[in-house]
């Protein structure tokens, strides 16, 4: 997928951008520079979870778009922060919360929706892994 992407042209998503990109499109979202990517990107599920929640979903388009471009031009690592960084915390904070996974789903995008899908079939036991 990187060199296919790199042909393309398209810009590969990289650690370092991760956080960066995200902060740009949540502008609400405060995570703590100290804390290790996938604390921040737990910190991102929660925030959505909290948005959600309280009915304020205006804001989660982006948000949701950007967490595509992750799975979609992400390298191998951006791709996996992505989906076990912040889909996995959406699905334990939603959980907790006892927010149905359904109000969720109308905001994600193909790539987004298919890693969100196969989180569900690896927890729910039908898949022995993730990937």
């Amino acid at each position: 997928m990187e060199l296919f992407n790199q042909l393309l042209g398209y810009p590969m998503v990289t650690q370092g951008e991760i956080i960066p990109l995200l902060r740009e499109v949540a502008p609400r979202w405060e995570p703590d520079n100290n804390d290790p990517v996938y604390v921040q990107l737990g910190s991102l599920g929660r925030h959505i979870v909290t948005c959600v929640a309280s009915g304020q979903t205006e804001g989660l388009a982006p948000i949701f778009a950007a967490l595509e471009r992750l799975h979609v031009d992400g390298d191998a690592y951006t791709r996996e922060a992505a989906t076990i960084g912040i889909l996995e915390s959406i699905q334990n904070h939603a959980g907790h919360e006892n927010l149905p996974f359904s109000k969720f789903e109308p905001m994600l995008r193909p790539e987004t929706r298919r890693w969100w899908d196969k989180l569900l079939a690896f927890w729910e036991g039908q898949s022995p892994t993730v990937a």
